[in-house]
């Protein structure tokens, strides 16, 4: 399927371009939980893509989400920070379970300071 993007040798992993997302929700795609790793600090439209993912996601599922504090999008300036909440869209669609930063034993300051985990359940 165009958009398809296999990012392992394992059948239940890939990423999706949105179109493709929505193709495959339009057929009934339904989850039990979804990854998001590093990806949503980086999209052009994320509240569309929450909105995606909380889609395809069963009523008693969830979503576990590392991410950047702060967003870096791709712009003819390079990466830059366009003020959208990651945390406050994912508040939306989903019921925060916890949220924390990495160890600073096994992470660098860099990702101590400007990064976050959490697993989110379906409201």
């Amino acid at each position: 399927m165009p958009g398809v993007f296999r990012v392992s040798n394992l059948d239940r992993f890939f990423a999706l371009a949105p179109e493709s997302f929505d193709r495959l929700l339009a057929r009934g795609l339904k989850v039990d939980h979804a990854f998001s790793i590093w990806v949503l600090q980086h999209c052009l439209h994320p509240q569309e893509d929450v909105q995606r993912i909380g889609r395809a996601v069963n009523p008693a599922g969830g979503v576990y989400l590392v991410n950047n504090i702060g967003r870096a999008v791709p712009s003819d300036q390079g990466w830059l920070d366009d003020g959208i909440d990651v945390r406050a869209l994912m508040a939306q669609s989903f019921i925060k379970k916890d949220e924390g930063q990495w160890p600073g034993d096994v992470v660098t300051e860099l990702l101590l300071n400007e990064s976050f985990w959490g697993p989110y359940q379906k409201g």
